[in-house]
């Protein structure tokens, strides 16, 4: 629960869990309130004001340190507050100080990823105020992709364009190609390297936001030398409404196919996390400590190609 610290006993805490308490259902699927406090839930006359306090924090967590003068603009959209969560960056840093090895994919559905590129390319050269850049994660031009979904479910990615749209000349890359790329960890592993895919929106809308037409998340069964993990703050218990797919291949050379929505719902703390925004601002560490729990997930319930059909066949 968020929220005690702040506000005291005498408001309830927000939950960010991902199991509902029983006789609780998400405030967004009250589809009636949901649309109408969507972008005011803690302004007065809202049923979320009594939150308000807790939206003060967040605001002031996301503000720039005063005492560092101007920041690069790529890192801020206000001058005064951050563009991309400090937690974000902490994490980087904090893997490619313990030297892990790891490739970072910004995945998203908006016109945002170059504004993204940006301030990831700006902290790379080390422009944030108070998180060391680390050099090899600055964006190139050549590491933005465009992905589609065909009419028959195949999954490409194409280079994309600095308007958003794709490069008409370039190459295609399969799904089993883009897999390989977004794998890939930095030459020498020292230097991790970041991709980002502007995902497939009309599909997944045109699916009625099933979680099978989502973005992207690929399994190879019995595969265990890379571990895909997908934060996105969209990711739902529910079977029928989720952002992110599953799809899953028996080996290098097969084809991948969607998982069920169960499937993907089961799957949640090991290969997918759901990202309450509020949580990150509020706790740096709070990635660190996800990854650190999906990987004693994945050691525990999944590292066997008989227990990832166990998971994936339970539904």
């Amino acid at each position: 629960p968020v929220g005690s610290v702040i506000l005291g006993g005498s408001v309830p805490a927000l939950i960010t869990s991902w199991e509902w308490p029983d006789g609780c259902v998400p405030f967004y699927k009250i589809k009636p309130l949901g649309k109408k406090f969507a972008k005011s839930f803690t302004e007065a006359g809202s049923p979320g004001h009594i939150y308000r306090l807790v939206y003060n924090a967040l605001e002031q967590a996301l503000r720039l340190p005063e005492t560092t003068g101007a920041v690069d603009p790529r890192l801020t959209l206000d001058g005064a507050h951050h563009f991309l969560l400090p937690a974000f960056f902490e994490t980087l840093d904090s893997l490619h100080r313990t030297k892990r090895n790891f490739s970072l994919v910004i995945r998203s559905y908006g016109s945002d990823g170059a504004a993204v590129s940006d301030a990831l390319r700006a902290w790379a050269e080390g422009a944030h105020p108070t998180v060391r850049g680390v050099t090899s994660l600055a964006p190139c031009a050549s590491a933005s992709w465009r992905a589609e979904y065909a009419d028959d479910g195949s999954f490409t990615l194409r280079p994309q364009a600095s308007d958003g749209g794709v490069v008409e000349a370039g190459r295609v890359l399969s799904e089993s190609a883009a897999v390989t790329m977004m794998e890939a960890i930095g030459d020498p592993p020292s230097r991790p390297r970041a991709t980002l895919c502007r995902d497939d929106y009309s599909w997944w809308k045109k699916h009625a936001c099933m979680p099978s037409s989502g973005k992207p998340l690929w399994l190879t069964l019995g595969d265990s030398s890379a571990h895909h993990l997908f934060f996105d703050d969209n990711i739902h218990n529910d079977a029928n409404d989720s952002i992110v797919a599953v799809r899953v291949r028996e080996s290098a050379e097969a084809p991948f196919a969607a998982a069920t929505g169960e499937a993907t719902r089961r799957l949640h703390g090991i290969c997918l996390v759901r990202c309450p925004t509020l949580e990150p601002i509020l706790r740096t560490s709070w990635f660190l400590e996800r990854i650190d729990a999906a990987e004693r997930e994945r050691e525990k319930r999944f590292n066997t190609t008989a227990k990832q059909l166990s998971l994936l066949e339970a539904c």
